[in-house]
């Protein structure tokens, strides 16, 4: 996977460069990174996992790729913001996914007529909470709901850990 995602940012810059000559001399791209040249730096971010083609969905920027006014260092800088972006939205959606946020939280009886709360997630799975007192976790949930728009089960866990 690494070796196609290389392959076309290679070929993609290839293509910038022939568009924007002031690229030609300062944009490169060696084994898994991308180099630029300014004056006397030189700037490397590790791209093997960024698909530059993606910041081709910003207009704004795809209009200005042929443009002289678009120095190499400030697509280099806009590229490593891209990647560093992606980056932080799959590191939150791996916390999602592992803490996924509650939906709702209901008072229920099973067949021994014991009360349980019934933790429902965003992604509608069910987990049966057992408690002496379930309506100190209905009041810690309600009080963080209020404090947050979303809250996690890791976020409620956290909570009931503390209140002990």
């Amino acid at each position: 996977m690494t070796d196609k995602i290389m392959q076309d940012n290679f070929l993609y810059l290839q293509e910038w460069k022939k568009y924007n000559p002031g690229f030609q001399d300062t944009l490169f791209i060696e084994e898994n990174y991308l180099i630029c040249k300014d004056k006397d730096k030189i700037h490397k971010i590790d791209i093997s996992k960024f698909y530059l083609p993606e910041i081709l969905y910003n207009q704004v920027l795809r209009e200005h790729l042929t443009d002289d006014a678009l120095e190499p260092i400030d697509l280099f800088e806009i590229i490593r913001l891209y990647k560093e972006t992606e980056e932080m939205n799959q590191l939150e959606q791996k916390k999602i996914s592992k803490y996924p946020k509650i939906k709702n939280i209901l008072l229920q009886k099973d067949d021994q007529n014991k009360i349980f709360l019934l933790i429902i997630d965003e992604f509608d799975k069910k987990y049966r909470y057992d408690t002496e007192n379930p309506q100190k976790i209905l009041q810690l949930y309600g009080i963080l709901k209020a404090k947050n728009l979303h809250v996690t089960l890791e976020d409620l866990g956290r909570e009931i850990q503390n209140d002990k």
